[in-house]
């Protein structure tokens, strides 16, 4: 019989095996009966810093509802210790350790694990800092390493690298490539298919039909669960909003969105008030 070396259809997982799509059972049963995805957008998690009300929040709703999968959005980390914005700045780096930010990310993603076996982590501008150091700083190449710094492989999370799409059914994923204003017009000219995103912090959306499949095609962007007013932005006006996406997945790959904006904390969800 033969044995299959791909990316499992529902996971995203590398496996060699005899599914043709999927890496086991459990996964063809999920993909068929229809599942639950959650998108989480820009964390931007540090050690020094108390997360946020929107993250516990949904830290609480994963706990009760044990979501299908979860897909991180990016920027899981500020990687602060590698950003170009703070060299020659060492007031802004008192307290900062990538290792120690390193240790709570992946004290988060264990206890996550224990509800959601399915995780998958895309990378983010952010944690593209640390590669471009490592470009500056090739001898530390081997010793600094985001998928072991986080247990990746150990908890048994994909990782997708920058600037790369990653697809559930009919579902898109990406950090995000675009910041200006009408982005998710020019996310979707790009993509030419339906993609979701962070990056942004913001919630924006568009929606076409795709005139020879009738199908509707559409961008939005998801929010962020972070602090709407870091150090660097000094108190400036901007369209920040914390929320995430949650996806009703049917088992021929369509699905429903759903973007959760999350206000002090507290947002409304299947007949619930979650906080």
């Amino acid at each position: 019989m033969r044995i299959y070396k791909r990316n499992c259809n529902l996971c995203g997982k590398y496996y060699e095996g005899r599914g043709e799509y999927f890496c086991s059972t459990e996964c063809r049963n999920i993909a068929s009966n229809g599942y639950i995805v959650l998108f989480l957008p820009d964390l931007h998690l540090e050690s020094n810093k108390e997360q946020t009300k929107a993250f516990k929040t949904v830290l609480n709703f994963i706990d009760k509802t044990s979501p299908d999968i979860i897909v991180w959005g990016g920027d899981f980390l500020e990687m602060s210790c590698f950003s170009k914005w703070n060299h020659g700045k060492p007031l802004l780096l008192e307290g900062k350790r990538y290792i120690d930010d390193c240790r709570i990310g992946r004290e988060i993603l264990e206890t996550i694990s224990l509800r959601c076996k399915r995780q998958v982590y895309l990378e983010g501008n952010h944690e593209d800092w640390l590669n471009r150091y490592l470009e500056s700083h090739p001898e530390l190449c081997g010793k600094l390493d985001l998928r072991i710094d986080l247990g990746l492989n150990d908890i048994g999370i994909k990782y997708i690298d920058v600037n790369t799409p990653f697809s559930i059914g009919k579902l898109n994923f990406i950090h995000g490539w675009f910041y200006n204003k009408y982005h998710t017009t020019s996310t979707l000219d790009k993509y030419q298919n339906s993609i979701f995103y962070g990056h942004t912090h913001d919630h924006q959306s568009i929606i076409r039909t795709n005139w020879s499949s009738r199908e509707p095609h559409m961008a939005m962007s998801l929010g962020c669960l972070c602090s709407k007013n870091p150090h660097y932005l000094r108190n400036k006006p901007q369209n920040w909003i914390n929320g995430f996406g949650l996806f009703e997945v049917r088992g021929d790959g369509f699905f429903t969105p759903h973007f959760i904006p999350i206000i002090n904390g507290i947002f409304s969800y299947g007949g619930e008030v979650w906080k």
